[in-house]
């Protein structure tokens, strides 16, 4: 399975980010499967895996 991040969208409050949500789309190597959605996160979850990335 192939999964690509299309978009990373930040909500701000108060000049905090205080949600964030993960955009993705993928499909399978012969292209039989394709799916899209996303993944919402807190500010909390967001800089905790940021951490985990950088």
């Amino acid at each position: 399975m192939n999964i690509q991040i299309t978009n990373v969208s930040m909500r701000y409050v108060d000049g905090q980010i205080d949600s964030v949500q993960v955009h993705f789309n993928g499909q399978n190597e012969e292209r039989t499967i394709n799916l899209n959605g996303y993944i919402p996160l807190t500010a909390e979850q967001y800089k905790a895996m940021k951490r985990q990335v950088y």
